[in-house]
């Protein structure tokens, strides 16, 4: 609603971005096979999983110093687990596809003619689409939906944008790191209770994302900076 509201106004200028993003899942000591169950035992985390951003973003300057801007996004996080031993190599992977909805508040602290600088943060929503986790051991190999990750996320985001008009129109890079207010995933109702220690109910997508943005209609924000 937010999204589609920014664009009727008519003074909204509508861009396309797309990026890179490094995701993960923050499990809490001891809670992570209750979520994940006992497959991914053998697995180590190393790295946060590769993954990617595309999706529609409409700025709208308030003042000199203020903006606004909704986000219609396609946003794939999840998990990377893979593991390389000496004879074998583990794939372990959780892909995660959301609708991602954010809204973004933007305070201007650099603005030289033609380019602005602003420090960004806000809130998202996001609605699942579909889930994927793949295995593959020593022969093994299973493809399978993963049926306890909730259908909706939601979070905050802190980071920085940087934008600057060119002859073919503005160019925006953008920096931001991610984090859900939420539990994102149910625990497994049938993992067995280990009566040695008790779970922590923690399941968090946390993601670090760069994008690069083009937009569109240009001539009215051409003038926005002295």
């Amino acid at each position: 609603m937010l999204f589609f509201l920014c664009f009727s106004t008519g003074s909204a200028q509508i861009g396309v971005k797309a990026g890179i993003s490094f995701t993960d899942i923050i499990f809490k000591t001891h809670g992570q096979s209750s979520y994940l169950s006992y497959d991914n035992k053998g697995v180590i985390h190393n790295l946060p999983k590769l993954s990617y951003q595309l999706g529609l973003f409409l700025p709208m300057r308030l003042s000199h110093k203020w903006k606004v801007q909704a986000e219609l996004l396609y946003a794939n996080q999840g998990i990377d687990y893979s593991t390389d031993y000496l004879y074998d190599d583990i794939t372990y992977k959780i892909d995660i596809h959301y609708l991602q909805l954010p809204f973004i508040i933007g305070y201007q602290f650099s603005d030289r003619p033609g380019s602005s600088t602003n420090l960004i943060f806000g809130l998202y929503v996001a609605r699942k689409l579909n889930t994927n986790k793949k295995i593959e051991a020593d022969g093994f190999f299973r493809n399978t939906e993963v049926e306890n990750i909730n259908n909706f996320d939601s979070g905050g985001i802190l980071g920085m944008d940087h934008s600057r008009v060119y002859d073919f129109g503005r160019i925006s890079f953008d920096f931001r790191i991610s984090y859900s207010f939420r539990d994102m995933m149910k625990p497994i109702s049938d993992y067995p209770q280990d009566y040695s220690f008790t779970p922590d109910k923690y399941a968090r997508n946390v993601g670090i994302i760069l994008s690069i943005g083009y937009l569109f209609n240009e001539e009215s924000i051409k003038n926005e900076t002295p």
